[in-house]
């Protein structure tokens, strides 16, 4: 992203009112345990680092949509 990286941006949309309940999934190639804690810490939902198992991706993603949706 041009103008912020993926921590900024998920602490502006979780510290608004008005976007709070927008679930944010960071897939990013940082995979130190620092960043992860750094995502979630400011308001990821969860924290994917780029090598990951598609079948697990999907079974996060949908834990995480409710089921009335």
């Amino acid at each position: 992203m041009p103008h912020m990286d993926s921590i900024a941006m998920s602490e502006k949309i979780k510290s608004d009112l008005r976007s709070t309940q927008i679930l944010i999934n960071l897939l990013t190639a940082k995979t130190g345990e620092s960043s992860q804690i750094e995502g979630l810490n400011v308001g990821a939902d969860d924290y994917i680092s780029i090598l990951f198992n598609v079948k697990i991706l999907k079974s996060r993603v949908h834990k995480l949509i409710p089921s009335w949706m």
